[in-house]
């Protein structure tokens, strides 16, 4: 009944519990869905994360190559790596080498390579081999390189030059060049210039085992056409010398030369300075392509090539003017790194005494010539160069002998211009006795040993021109003065202006003349500025012009030339041409004086007799007249002035005789002076010649001063009563009228001889009573 009720109970179930249970029963589907899902999820990402589907996942990201992608590979590479995918780490090197972080790629791709991978080997072996993510190991390299077994060109080049360059790993020539020559025979193109090169020298010199000259001459040949400059440069040595396998081919050798040189290499391009510094046989001099080269040099720290470069600026050339302070420069260099010569010594010396520091130049020129080494040429210059230094005074004494000696030294060596020089001490008595003779045997010489010391030829032709030494031939003299024309010398251009303006051994021309006085003068001559002076202050050959004259002498006179200044003072105490300024003749007279001008003096000694813009001066009046006479200058003005002094004494002793000889030659010429009557007088007198003297007073009264008349009246009055008693009267008119007129007899003799006078009846005593009591 039980079971029965069972089943009638569940029959009897409600609709609500039928409900129920049939969605439990949907739940339970459900569930079991869900779980199967999850398995399957399960499934997939546990096949999803494995290694292989990882490396898969990365590779499609690699393959992209962007950024991101890169990022996403990374992250499927290293879960690959963790899972032990191997290759993994080969990528992770790979993209970490792709990012620029070659730390990072070393460390993957050493730890790819550690696990066999031979492409990771490789990678790691030239980061080695290169320091690159890596300090640098060509043992690590040599390991990884040979665990890598590769067929590349690449891996061979780097194999080779392990074994050729590397301490570390151990040098193995044979090796390097077995590697070499399987990179040339794998593909010769992909093959730099330096493996070509280092092959070539294997086998030029027998290195690895193999002598081989015409392998050797082939790889050099492959090396320079791949851009190699050592290999070209080799080519260049092996065609300048012509060796081995070459004739000797001097423009071939240049021509690799210039094309290493072109690609930076030293020892071509100091070749090349040298080359076409000193010339070779088929090769020309070239200075301007040898300081291209030099320049390079130098500038690299070549100093041993710095006196070549100093060279060319010290002659110049068309690409490279000459240039002391460049040449000194490149000199200077050169003895300061260790490589002074006796050329370099002599330059600088040279180059010092243009410069002015004359003690520098000593030095230098004295270590030239006691060089050995210096060439004789050189060595010659720079006894020269000393010669002037001692016979100038430049930096040191004065010292003839010393001069003489080092001209000598000079002419020994053959020196063309030493002749010249010793003429120029005999020309001027320096060192030795004056000889114009000997001077012009000395130029003759010199002349014929071709020299170019234009003072020589000017001086020669002064000779001639003046016949010191010589019979005066005036066609000689312009044949020299021309010479020394042609190579500037400015007073030979005046001599030959001279030479026309008078005339001289050619016909008369001012025009001339002044073309030359104006050559002359462009060279700043001041003798051509005073003359051209000249022919403007007299109107010879142009049109009186005091301006146009002034601005010549001004010219002159900037350089103290005497004569000029000279003139000026004449022009300025005469107011020709300017205003009258008597002070700035004075001015200019000194400053003539001082230039040792003979007609300054006689101007400068009349101003200061007479005391114009200046006080009088006795003593310095007479010193300056007695020089200006000396010197030449013939002038009635300074006659009689001298003369006066003379006979009066005044500023030194008494020469009553000279003194008179240039008062009557003063008067001869037409002088009417109070001072030279006077003074004639007064010798007269002295010489007991009272006619004589009284005509002398009369003539110096009646144009006397009134502060010289007294004297002058008093004067007359003793030489008449020199002439006897018919005079008398005449005489004591004279007395009175000097005493009415100022005159102090201040020892009493006038008194005395009008007191006699009126005792002995001669005048009455009313006439002079003024005077007698």
């Amino acid at each position: 009944m039980e079971e029965q009720q069972n089943v009638n109970s569940v029959n009897m179930e409600t609709p609500a519990k039928k409900g129920s249970k049939k969605t439990a029963v949907i739940a339970a589907v459900i569930s079991g869905v869900i779980v199967i899902a999850a398995v399957i999820v399960c499934l997939i990402v546990v096949l999803g994360n494995s290694g292989p589907k990882l490396m898969e996942k990365g590779k499609e990201a690699f393959e992209k190559k962007t950024s991101e992608d890169d990022d996403l590979a990374i992250d499927y590479f290293e879960r690959a790596a963790e899972k032990g995918e191997k290759k993994a780490n080969y990528y992770l090197g790979q993209l970490y080498e792709r990012k620029e972080k070659p730390e990072k790629a070393a460390k993957y791709y050493e730890k790819a390579a550690e696990e066999g991978d031979f492409e990771a080997a490789y990678k790691i072996g030239m980061m080695y081999f290169n320091g690159n993510g890596v300090e640098y190991s060509s043992s690590k390299a040599l390991k990884y390189l040979k665990d890598a077994d590769s067929d590349d060109v690449e891996y061979y080049l780097a194999l080779a030059e392990i074994y050729y360059y590397s301490d570390e790993a151990g040098v193995d020539m044979e090796k390097a060049r077995s590697y070499y020559e399987k990179a040339a025979a794998k593909d010769i193109d992909k093959c730099p210039g330096d493996m070509f090169y280092n092959l070539a020298n294997m086998y030029y010199y027998g290195i690895g085992g193999i002598k081989d000259t015409g392998k050797a001459v082939e790889y050099f040949e492959k090396a320079s056409q791949s851009g190699y400059p050592e290999a070209s440069y080799m080519l260049g040595t092996f065609f300048e010398n012509g060796q081995d396998v070459y004739v000797r081919d001097i423009d071939s050798a240049v021509m690799y030369y210039e094309n290493a040189a072109d690609s930076g290499n030293s020892d071509a391009i100091h070749r090349l300075a040298e080359l076409y510094y000193t010339g070779t046989e088929g090769l020309e001099p070239d200075r301007d392509k040898a300081g291209k080269y030099l320049t390079i040099a130098v500038d690299d720290g070549c100093y041993n090539l710095a006196g070549y470069l100093g060279e060319i600026y010290y002659e110049g050339s068309y690409e490279f003017p000459k240039d002391d302070d460049k040449a000194k420069e490149c000199f200077e260099a050169a003895v300061e790194n260790g490589y002074g010569s006796g050329m370099i010594y002599g330059r600088l010396g040279e180059l010092y005494f243009r410069e002015g520091s004359f003690e520098q130049a000593r030095e230098y020129l004295e270590l030239a010539v006691e060089s050995n080494e210096t060439e004789n040429m050189l060595k010659a210059e720079s006894y020269i160069v000393l010669g002037n230094i001692y016979r100038e005074g430049k930096g040191t004494e004065k010292n003839y002998e010393t001069a003489m000696d080092m001209y000598v030294q000079a002419d020994g060596l053959g020196n063309k211009n030493a002749k010249g020089y010793i003429g120029e001490m005999y020309y001027a008595g320096q060192g030795v006795k004056k000889d114009y003779k000997t001077a012009a045997k000395y130029y003759e010489q010199a002349e014929a040993n071709g020299t170019d010391l234009d003072t020589v030829y000017w001086h020669h032709g002064y000779l001639y021109h003046m016949g010191y030494g010589c019979d005066i031939d005036y066609g000689k003299a312009l044949s020299l003065y021309n010479i020394a024309a042609d190579y500037g010398n400015p007073s030979a251009i005046y001599n030959i202006g001279y030479m026309y303006y008078n005339g001289t051994g050619v016909e008369q021309d001012y025009d001339i003349a002044k073309q030359y006085f104006e050559i002359a003068a462009d060279a700043g001559n001041e003798y051509a500025y005073n003359m051209l002076g000249n022919m403007y202050y007299n109107g010879k050959g142009v049109k009186q012009n005091y301006t146009v004259a002034k601005q010549y002498y001004e010219k002159a006179a900037e350089k103290e030339y005497g004569h000029s200044l000279n003139t000026l003072g004449v022009m300025y105490l005469r107011g020709y041409g300017i205003e009258k300024d008597e002070k700035k003749a004075v001015e200019y007279f000194e400053r003539a004086v001082k230039k040792d001008n003979a007609n300054a003096k006689s101007n400068l000694g009349k101003m200061l007799y007479d005391g114009t813009a200046v006080a009088k001066d006795n003593d310095r009046a007479r010193k300056l007249m007695e020089e200006a006479i000396a010197g030449g200058v013939e002038n009635n003005d300074l006659y009689w002035r001298l003369g006066a002094m003379y006979v009066w004494g005044m500023g030194g002793d008494k020469k009553t005789d000279e003194g008179k000889n240039y008062l009557l030659k003063a008067e001869k010429a037409g002088v009417k002076e109070h001072d030279l009557w006077a003074a004639l007088g007064y010798v007269y007198y002295y010489e007991r010649n009272f006619s004589n003297a009284v005509a002398y007073y009369k003539k110096a009264v009646d144009v006397s001063n009134d502060e010289d008349l007294p004297v002058g009246l008093a004067n007359t009055g003793f030489s008449l009563i020199g002439l006897g008693s018919s005079y008398y009267q005449e005489a004591a008119a004279y007395f009175i009228t000097a005493l009415e007129n100022g005159h102090k007899d201040e020892n009493g003799e006038i008194r005395r001889i009008l007191k006699e006078l009126v005792q002995k009846g001669h005048i009455s005593s009313s006439a002079v009573s003024k005077w007698i009591n």
